[in-house]
C-alpha cells in the first residue's frame, strides 16, 4: 500500500507541473533525478512514470528516459468536447430509459440536501456525480472512457472550482439535469449538461492560459 501511495504521490505531483506548465519544452523526466528529489527508490518512480505515460502525459525515449508532453488549449478543449458527447448520450438514454432508477432519485435527494460549506472536494463532488450517471447507464466502455479524460481534466477540475460561487452554480446545474431526466425530457437534460460542461471547459481553458502566461513571463 505504501509503494502505491509512493506512486500515486510522485505521479500527482509530476502531473500537475506539466499542466501548470512549470517544465519547459520537451523537459526530459530522469528517474534517479526523480528519486532524488521525492526522496523514493525506483520502483514507485517509475510506476508513477508508467502511469503518466499511459494518459499521454509523457513519451518514453529509446533511453529510457521521458519528455514531457505540453498540454495545449486544443488538447483541453478537445477532452472536454469528448466527454460531453459521451456524456450527453449517457444523459439522453438515461432519460428514456431509466428516468425513475432509485440511483439517481438518491442522487438527485443527495444534490438537493448538499450543505455546500461542509463538502470538503468541490472537484470530487463534481466527477462523482458525472461518473454515476455513466454507472447508472450501465455501458462499461462508456463508463470507462469518461473515467480516462476525467484522469486527464483532474487538475483543471479543481482549478474550475476556484472559481467564486462554482460549486453553488455547479449544484444547481446538477439538479436541473436530474430533474429533466426524471420528467423523462432527454432534449433539456442534454441543454442543461450542455451548460454545466461548457461552463467547466471555459474556466479550464482560462486557468490554463494564465499557466501559459506565467510560464513565458508575460503575466
Amino acid at each position: 500500500m505504501a509503494k502505491v501511495n509512493l506512486s500515486a504521490q510522485v505521479e500527482e505531483t509530476v502531473r500537475n507541473r506539466i499542466l501548470n506548465l512549470e517544465y519547459p519544452h520537451n523537459h526530459i523526466l530522469v528517474e534517479e533525478v526523480l528519486c532524488t528529489e521525492f526522496g523514493v527508490s525506483r520502483s514507485p518512480v517509475r510506476e508513477a512514470l508508467r502511469m503518466l505515460e499511459a494518459s499521454g502525459m509523457i513519451h518514453k525515449m529509446s533511453n529510457r528516459s521521458y519528455v514531457v508532453r505540453q498540454v495545449t488549449l486544443t488538447d483541453v478543449k478537445e477532452l472536454y468536447e469528448l466527454r460531453f458527447a459521451l456524456e450527453r448520450y449517457v444523459v439522453e438514454q438515461l432519460s428514456r430509459a431509466a428516468a425513475d432508477d432509485d440511483a439517481l432519485v438518491r442522487l438527485l435527494v443527495y444534490w438537493q440536501n448538499l450543505n455546500l460549506e461542509e463538502e470538503p472536494d468541490p472537484a470530487k463532488a463534481d466527477r462523482e456525480f458525472h461518473e454515476t450517471l455513466a454507472s447508472v447507464y450501465g455501458n462499461k466502455t462508456i463508463a470507462k472512457e469518461l473515467h480516462d479524460i476525467n484522469e486527464h481534466i483532474r487538475v483543471f477540475r479543481v482549478m474550475d472550482f476556484h472559481k467564486p460561487h462554482r460549486f453553488a452554480t455547479t449544484r444547481q446545474q446538477h439538479i436541473d439535469l436530474l430533474k429533466a431526466i426524471h420528467a423523462k425530457d432527454a432534449k433539456s437534460a442534454a441543454k442543461h449538461l450542455e451548460i454545466n460542461i461548457n461552463e467547466g471547459m471555459e474556466n479550464a481553458l482560462d486557468a490554463l492560459r494564465q499557466a501559459i502566461l506565467r510560464a513565458y513571463g508575460r503575466e
